[in-house]
């Protein structure tokens, strides 16, 4: 990790604009008096952190968080795109997956309560800065959606790019199962919902993700829609501090009409790059694929075909239902109101994960095993530690920014410099001694550089010498 951190530090100083900031080499002051150096042994050096250890580090994914079916798929092709985090690839498969199946069936998650029926829409964001390989991550998972021709020979697909709610009405009057939309930034699709011009618009999508809710659109040049229900998953990538604002709005209790909280399969990955080049493994992606073409079939044949727990699989789903409607009652309002709809998310992934692994997709087996339901526990867990460290990164942010600015110069400072030489830089964002101060701070507390006293001349100074591995 050092190495990958130092090299980055690096590229980042090289590929820095030109300014007309002073450097060593230029410097008009003149150098300081000899001083004697610090034995490293003496210093205990460890290894600096990165920013990242600074938040709350979320859970990895795992191969055993996944059905066979498409575990192998997905840990394929994050390695294939240099490294990519498989929790974005993960999510866009389940999010493709759950895109097929909408409104060809539902799960029943209660035993005794029929009327409560979950529709297995899914709302995914990808929180990534833009070299996370997001969008290829994203068309991992959405080019498993089979495509069909109509009778004049067109294609027919179900997933839609940026649309007008008008639009999407017509498309989900051709889907009654449902589309899924994908956008490659939320940002903007979040941004125009928050207008108070879109309320209308910002109702339907709410009403889409529920998957049960009729629409009706009266229009005047052209026909009515009219939808049974409208049946909506949707994908979509966001930079960390593009979204933050939205997070704060949440935290502020503004626009808390529960849009975000759809947004439940968010992970937000620590990644670290990596070059590859490795082959397509075909025998994989025939594999996936296969068991996406079954459940295209599955949605073709089915419709609101109802889905139930096993005897063991509703005694472990009732324990957590239990536990979960419990915590409401002591948790931030924020966590109240997503926490608040993980028993529904909790039994779409059971669903998801059953119907991921039937090897008959014409005889289908309509009870939901034990097996399916752990893992999407697991999932619940592994969720919430994503949606942690957004709350974590959100509240923090201001000085998250601030910390990688600071790393983002450390490779133009000398190897033992003193404050006055730090200031000499007249580094823009380092001009006062509070930043100034703080910057040193920082760097102190990541490791990346110790204070000690030198004595030349009879006169104690302060100064600080880099770690080791981060000398030139």
């Amino acid at each position: 990790m050092k190495d990958f951190f130092k090299n980055l530090l690096r590229s980042s100083n090289a590929c820095s604009t030109p300014t007309n900031e002073t450097h060593d080499n230029q410097s008009p002051f003149p150098e300081e008096p000899p001083y004697q150096l610090p034995d490293d042994d003496d210093l205990d050096w460890d290894l600096p952190d990165v920013p990242d250890d600074f938040l709350i580090r979320p859970p990895k994914l795992r191969p055993e968080d996944l059905p066979s079916s498409i575990s192998e798929y997905v840990f394929h092709n994050a390695l294939k795109l240099d490294n990519a985090p498989p929790e974005f690839v993960a999510v866009s498969v389940l999010t493709a997956a759950a895109s097929i199946i909408g409104g060809s069936a539902v799960i029943v998650p209660k035993e005794k309560d029929e009327s409560w029926e979950v529709i297995p829409t899914m709302w995914t964001s990808l929180i990534g800065t833009a070299s996370t390989m997001k969008t290829p991550c994203m068309e991992a998972g959405l080019r498993l959606i089979p495509e069909d021709k109509t009778l004049s020979g067109e294609k027919r697909t179900i997933v839609v790019n940026d649309t007008t709610p008008a639009a999407l009405a017509i498309k989900l009057s051709q889907e009654p199962h449902g589309v899924i939309i994908s956008h490659d930034e939320l940002t903007g699709w979040l941004t125009e919902l928050e207008s108070k011009a879109n309320r209308s618009e910002r109702g339907f999508y709410l009403s889409a993700f529920n998957g049960s809710v009729p629409h009706n659109e009266l229009r005047i040049s052209r026909e009515n829609v009219q939808l049974d229900a409208s049946i909506l998953s949707l994908i979509g990538g966001i930079q960390p501090s593009m979204i933050v604002p939205f997070m704060k709005n949440r935290l502020n209790g503004k626009l808390n009409d529960g849009l975000f909280e759809r947004l439940q399969l968010t992970v937000f990955p620590v990644h670290h790059k990596k070059a590859t080049d490795i082959p397509p493994n075909k025998e994989v992606i025939d594999r996936a694929r296969n068991i996406f073409k079954g459940l295209w079939e599955f949605r073709k044949a089915n419709h609101r075909t109802v889905f139930r727990f096993s005897e063991e699989a509703q005694s472990r789903f009732n324990e957590f239902h239990e536990f979960n409607i419990a915590r409401l009652n002591s948790v931030e309002s924020h966590e109240e109101a997503m926490f608040g709809k993980y028993s529904a998310l909790c039994a779409k992934l059971a669903l998801i994960f059953h119907l991921l692994s039937a090897g008959d997709f014409e005889n289908v087996d309509t009870t939901v095993g034990v097996s399916h339901v752990d893992k999407a526990l697991a999932w619940m867990k592994f969720l919430e530690g994503h949606y942690r460290r957004l709350i974590s990164f959100s509240r923090n942010s201001p000085d998250h920014e601030f910390m990688e600015k600071v790393l983002s110069r450390f490779d133009d400072l000398q190897d033992v410099f003193s404050r006055r030489e730090f200031v000499r830089k007249k580094w823009s964002g380092f001009t006062d001694n509070k930043s100034i101060d703080k910057a040193i701070q920082i760097l102190q507390s990541l490791g990346y550089i110790k204070e000690f006293e030198s004595n030349p001349n009879g006169r104690k100074t302060k100064r600080f010498i880099k770690h080791p591995d981060f000398r030139a």
